[in-house]
């Protein structure tokens, strides 16, 4: 019932580049992800990786949630991503 309270926000961005890869990358790493405009899916239970799209207040924004479980390895996706880009 609450189990949407107990994910993390990992990634808010425009760049819907960003947001595949960092999806894409998930999958590689075994963090189960789905892509959903709601937290539920077509049984009735919770994703443990959602996003919510589009945002209410900017349409362009995408957010990744994933559980409490997964959250420091998903970050740590999301950061190396992030940094390979830079360079």
């Amino acid at each position: 019932m609450f189990a949407s309270l107990l994910k993390v926000q990992v990634l808010q961005t425009g760049d819907s580049n960003l947001t595949a890869l960092c999806t894409s990358k998930f999958k590689e790493d075994k963090i189960p992800n789905t892509i959903q405009l709601d937290d539920l899916n077509h049984r009735g239970g919770f994703n443990d990786v959602s996003m919510i799209s589009p945002h209410t207040a900017n349409k362009e924004i995408q957010t990744v949630y994933v559980s409490k479980k997964y959250k420091e390895r998903a970050l740590h996706i999301v950061q190396e991503i992030k940094r390979k880009r830079e360079e």
